[in-house]
């Protein structure tokens, strides 16, 4: 398998850091009023928000990893769990935070992951909606 061409991505959007404070401003205001308990954030570049998020709202993180690479080498079919989803989590309400979504599959398999318990989730994909 070969590495993501991110070259040819559609809708990629190089940011500043003052637009990634905007941007994860945004993503908080929008999640402070779901009464998150937790925010979960997909490494590896997903937790740069999700930490920028979890600080604004002042809740708990808890890093996974879920992932098809390996050193940046697609090597998986299927996305591989690297560091599963804390027990910690299980029934909360959590917002679950990734720097980008292609189909949402990552997302959805971190919600219903090991140690996930069935709590209600918010997804967040950095970025404008």
């Amino acid at each position: 398998m070969k590495s993501y061409d991110y070259s040819q991505r559609k809708g990629v959007e190089e940011i500043t850091w003052e637009r990634f404070a905007s941007l994860a401003a945004k993503l908080a205001e929008r999640l402070a009023n779901e009464n998150i308990e937790i925010v979960v954030g997909i490494a590896r570049a997903g937790l740069f928000p999700a930490t920028a998020v979890a600080c604004a709202l002042r809740k708990e993180l808890f890093p996974v990893r879920i992932t098809r690479r390996l050193n940046d080498q697609i090597t998986f079919q299927q996305p591989v769990w690297k560091v599963d989803v804390s027990k910690e989590v299980g029934g909360k309400i959590v917002a679950v935070i990734d720097e980008i979504a292609d189909t949402g599959e990552t997302l959805q398999i971190v919600q219903k992951g090991p140690g996930a318990g069935g709590g209600t989730r918010h997804h967040g994909v950095f970025g404008e909606s």
